[in-house]
């Protein structure tokens, strides 16, 4: 239901042309290969994968197809994620239509829209705001993770999660890991 919206959605706009769809990460990365469309709009979760690998993987080959990705879980994670893997647009799909072709169309013109307009990706300030390694380190405390397994997972030293771990602290305004966790789990960061 949601990729027949979109598709007639596209279809009403006279410079664009759709050429294909699909239901699943296989039937995508065989539409790609066969049509080499200039953007390619990409949901976060298909039945047979996640759209972040799909981006990483569209991208392999070089710089085409643009990729303009959609998700339901706009938690930074997933926004860092889709941006590191070659996204040039990522969109909450509480956006409205118009800014889905407005993002296609920038995309194609080389005008990416790199940082989604939710309110839980921002800080306060820029020096509020948490890392793409920050967020990875405040996963693992969600989970109750040890520095130790921490730093075996994330290949870096118990130093730099102790380090990673008191700017956590700090940008959340917490004074132990249980309240971080506890104020990303209510800011939606986790």
């Amino acid at each position: 239901m949601f990729l027949d919206s979109i598709v007639r959605l596209l279809q009403d706009e006279a410079d664009f042309e759709v050429v294909g769809t699909a239901g699943t990460l296989a039937q995508a990365y065989e539409c790609v290969a066969q049509t080499d469309p200039d953007v390619v709009v990409l949901d976060s979760r298909l039945p047979d994968g996640d759209g972040v690998g799909a981006a990483r993987r569209f991208h392999f080959g070089g710089p085409r197809p643009r990729v303009v990705f959609v998700t339901g879980f706009a938690d930074p994670l997933t926004v860092r994620g889709a941006i590191d893997a070659g996204c040039v647009a990522v969109l909450s799909k509480d956006y409205g239509a118009h800014e889905l072709v407005s993002a296609i169309r920038g995309s194609f013109a080389g005008n990416p829209l790199t940082e989604a307009k939710h309110s839980s990706f921002h800080a306060d300030s820029e020096e509020d705001a948490l890392s793409a390694r920050e967020i990875e380190v405040l996963q693992y405390l969600v989970q109750d993770v040890t520095d130790e397994a921490v730093s075996d997972r994330l290949f870096i030293s118990q130093n730099s999660v102790r380090s990673h771990v008191a700017r956590i602290l700090a940008k959340l305004g917490a004074t132990s890991r249980v309240e971080a966790v506890a104020i990303a789990c209510r800011r939606g960061i986790v």
